[in-house]
């Protein structure tokens, strides 16, 4: 790590781009339900959308967990996106575009060595893959109680289907804005 054409951490511009904690449950600003104001608002710019979420994805990834709480790869993946989402708060906890004064827990990794190459925010882009991987479990333990269950299957599924979709379209991206 020292050794030539080495260097040290990033440029002190975007050295503490973090997350905002109520960027979670929000919607990107160009997703469906997205809001350019309150997007603007939570992050330092569109590239810097990692984490807006939903709040109805967020509910669907508890509603996971709930259902599949007895697997193994339920709670790594719960881990994983607890600790990562964690990280991506940066230094000082920040919520609704106001510091709170809360330490995050990047302040413990963020002058050590190869961490301190990376920009927080970033980091919430692990908690994308983790919540598919929930929403994956949840649906597929969902749709095996509706085949262990024939009376009911069709409205399991329905409502597995109905779920997701409800999780799911507010994501779906607008086209990009145009101008002459």
């Amino acid at each position: 790590f020292f050794g030539p054409q080495h260097y040290h951490g990033v440029p002190a511009l975007v050295k503490d781009v973090s997350t905002d904690l109520a960027a979670y449950p929000a919607f990107a600003r160009l997703s469906i339900a997205g809001d350019v104001a309150t997007a603007r608002e939570l992050a330092q710019g569109p590239a810097e959308e990692n984490s807006f979420l939903g709040w109805p994805l967020l509910i669907m990834c508890v509603a996971a967990v709930a259902l599949t709480w007895r697997r193994a790869a339920t709670w790594a993946l719960f881990a994983v996106g607890l600790v990562f989402a964690a990280l991506s708060l940066g230094r000082e906890i920040v919520v609704g575009g106001r510091p709170t004064g809360w330490p995050g827990p990047w302040r413990w990794l963020s002058e050590l060595p190869l961490f301190d190459a990376v920009v927080p925010t970033r980091l919430a882009l692990v908690v994308v893959p983790v919540a598919a991987g929930l929403l994956a479990l949840g649906a597929d333990r969902a749709l095996a109680v509706a085949r262990n269950r024939p009376a009911d299957a069709t409205g399991l599924r329905i409502a597995t289907v109905g779920a997701l979709a409800v999780a799911l379209v507010p994501l779906v991206p607008r086209p990009l804005p145009a101008a002459n």
